[in-house]
């Protein structure tokens, strides 16, 4: 296997976590996300490395396991989609920097350092409402603030947590203790910005900070067609007129980015008044100060309808490390890749690791700027280009 290309790895995904909508979902902890995970296994060993896992999941791979103490450079990104998501958010960075590992530590060059390629577990919070967690668990390695979390079935993030990993265990053995000195990732763009240009490669300068709250609204629930209109308590009515106000409000504030995906009610019944909505809310921005603006205006919206708010996620912006972005551009150069610098309106897994460590951020273009939907796509020459990139850069950096 040490011959396959990148748009090989991918393609025995190809049927894992497979929609009707011919979109995937794999969420972490399902069954999609253990086939997947026991896949990257089998690829993991095929390409002569050796694998291990963390308690959260996190999949790792390596020459050897005779470094323990030994700082190492990461790189890698995540498993886990969102719902009808596409093939390559995350898979395509996670399969390319164990390809790339692999290359590297398998060439005639003297490594100064380790590398180790990590398959995050999880990234989107598309299951619990919690984001990154992988890569949180992996800095600050406290499982305390995400196993209580429940999904929409009662199942707590612990119960899966645990049933998920024992099932890895049999396949590959388990440990946590890495002391790490870089951290580099590689992704779709996800955006139209190198498409339109006709770029290469982007190298990321900074990812926008987010903030992600759930928002609840409690009304009384009741029959339809006893009760009143004027005697009526609806939480239904009272949501629609604070997402109206919510964005009347946000558009007055330039450039933020601001997104209400998700919403429940219950008890979701034709007949009956809806008790209670639940909403999501996601705000996004390069600026910490505009989007801590953005939250205050959210929260005193909030106050107003005597609504429940709950933050989910925070992020702050973060700056890639300048010195790597120096090293993307080399590689660039020395490969005949063009390049330009850009900014990223997602988040990712390097924002978290960007907090600790150097980090850098390596985009390929996708077709169209689509992402998060089954119609997402990177041509196969760009997907090579992304890992040629990202293995000349592992290259100089352990050489």
């Amino acid at each position: 296997m040490q011959d396959k290309k990148i748009t090989d790895l991918l393609e025995s995904f190809q049927a894992i976590g497979r929609t009707k909508n011919q979109g995937y979902t794999r969420t972490v902890y399902d069954q999609a996300w253990c086939q997947a995970q026991k896949q990257c296994v089998n690829i993991i060993k095929e390409l002569g490395l050796v694998p291990w896992v963390d308690e959260i999941g996190n999949l790792y791979a390596t020459a050897d396991l005779t470094w323990p103490k030994e700082p190492v450079i990461l790189v890698g990104s995540h498993l886990d989609t969102v719902v009808d998501g596409g093939l390559y958010d995350g898979l395509y960075g996670a399969l390319a920097a164990v390809l790339s590992v692999s290359q590297v530590t398998k060439s005639e060059q003297r490594l100064r350092q380790p590398l180790v390629a990590v398959i995050f577990s999880e990234e989107e919070g598309s299951r619990f409402d919690a984001t990154f967690t992988g890569s949180q668990y992996l800095l600050e390695r406290d499982l305390k603030g995400f196993d209580a979390l429940d999904d929409v079935q009662g199942q707590t993030f612990g119960q899966v947590r645990q049933a998920a990993v024992a099932a890895l265990s049999p396949f590959v053995q388990t440990a946590s203790c890495l002391k790490i000195t870089q951290y580099l990732e590689l992704h779709i763009e996800q955006g139209p910005i190198l498409e339109n240009t006709g770029t290469n490669i982007g190298i990321v300068t900074t990812i926008v900070g987010q903030e992600r709250f759930l928002i609840q609204l409690v009304g009384q629930a009741n029959h339809a067609g006893t009760t009143p209109m004027d005697c009526r308590d609806d939480a239904c009515q009272q949501a629609v007129s604070l997402l109206a106000d919510l964005y009347r409000e946000l558009a007055q504030i330039p450039d933020l980015r601001y997104t209400i995906g998700k919403v429940q009610l219950e008890p979701n019944v034709a007949n009956v008044i809806p008790g209670l909505v639940t909403f999501s809310l996601d705000l996004r921005h390069q600026d910490q100060s505009v989007l801590s603006e953005a939250v205050g205006v959210v929260a005193k919206l909030v106050d107003q309808y005597r609504a429940k708010l709950e933050r989910t996620t925070a992020v702050m912006p973060t700056q890639m490390d300048m010195g790597l972005q120096g090293e993307i551009a080399e590689a660039c150069q020395s490969v005949g890749l063009t390049h330009q610098f850009l900014s990223s309106g997602a988040g990712h897994d390097a924002q978290v690791m960007g907090e600790q460590v150097p980090t850098a951020m390596i985009f390929v273009p996708s077709v169209g700027g689509v992402s998060h939907v089954p119609d997402e796509k990177t041509t196969p020459a760009d997907l090579e280009n992304g890992q040629r990139v990202l293995t000349a850069v592992l290259a100089k950096l352990v050489g």
